[in-house]
């Protein structure tokens, strides 16, 4: 069977389309007919050829993830804060216009500060490490053409990364896989012709230690808030296998 057909988020309730057009009017930006925007994909001719994994030195963006498709690299995001981007803050905050504003501006204001928008234009210079110790791999799409992260957390080795990188190292890594996962989404929205606005992740613990390490639990968390301060309604599924509890 081919992938599920499913309603754009902005295609709703008249009470939403009604604090859609709200937020857009207290952000400045003209009103839309939420309901009549048709979404159009760029054209893309999917390769089945997969970035290799990466050697030392090599820099291809985006570098974030092995078994990227080679297409993703030229995809271009739009700044513009479309329906569809302004929905999710909707979402987040249960349609409460006041505090989607709130949220929205606050979000605009923070990756201003970080330089999000340009994040990925140069290559980390911490790339190879990263590489070499928190394994990332796209491994493809699910039914609703979600992008399929795979996470090897049972893998890092959260304290002895730690000797060498500090809590910035961490975040800045963590924005750029972030910023790395935008391109995925628009990039899967122009290749099945859908607006795509969520991932599955997959935490793979395998080999993990029994033993708690100190360091992991809180940067979990900060990685989480993140997420959710950053990147709002981007999580379609989470799923944790081989625990080793």
């Amino acid at each position: 069977s081919g992938p599920v057909a499913f309603v754009a988020p902005c295609q709703m309730a008249d009470k939403e389309t009604a604090a859609l057009q709200e937020l857009r009017r207290r952000l400045g930006l003209p009103p839309t007919d939420a309901r009549a925007q048709d979404f159009e994909p760029q054209p893309v001719v999917p390769s089945e050829e997969r970035q290799p994994p990466r050697v030392a030195g090599e820099h291809t963006l985006p570098d974030v993830f092995e078994g990227t498709p080679r297409e993703l690299v030229e995809v271009k995001l739009t700044t513009e804060p479309t329906d569809e981007h302004l929905c999710r803050f909707l979402r987040a905050r249960q349609y409460d216009v006041d505090k989607a504003e709130k949220f929205y501006r606050e979000n605009v204001a923070s990756r201003t500060a970080w330089q999000l928008d340009t994040i990925l234009d140069e290559p980390d210079p911490l790339e190879d490490l990263w590489l070499r110790s928190v394994p990332v791999i796209h491994f493809g799409y699910d039914k609703a053409c979600r992008p399929v992260i795979i996470e090897r957390t049972g893998e890092v080795r959260v304290g002895h990364l730690m000797q060498m990188l500090t809590h910035a190292d961490f975040y800045y890594r963590h924005l750029r896989h972030m910023e790395a996962v935008q391109r995925h989404l628009a990039y899967a929205s122009n290749l099945f012709g859908r607006r795509v606005q969520q991932i599955i992740i997959i935490m793979d613990l395998a080999h993990m230690s029994f033993k708690p390490d100190k360091h992991a639990l809180p940067l979990f968390r900060q990685m989480v808030n993140i997420d959710v301060n950053f990147y709002p309604e981007r999580l379609g599924a989470f799923f944790i296998i081989n625990a080793p509890w």
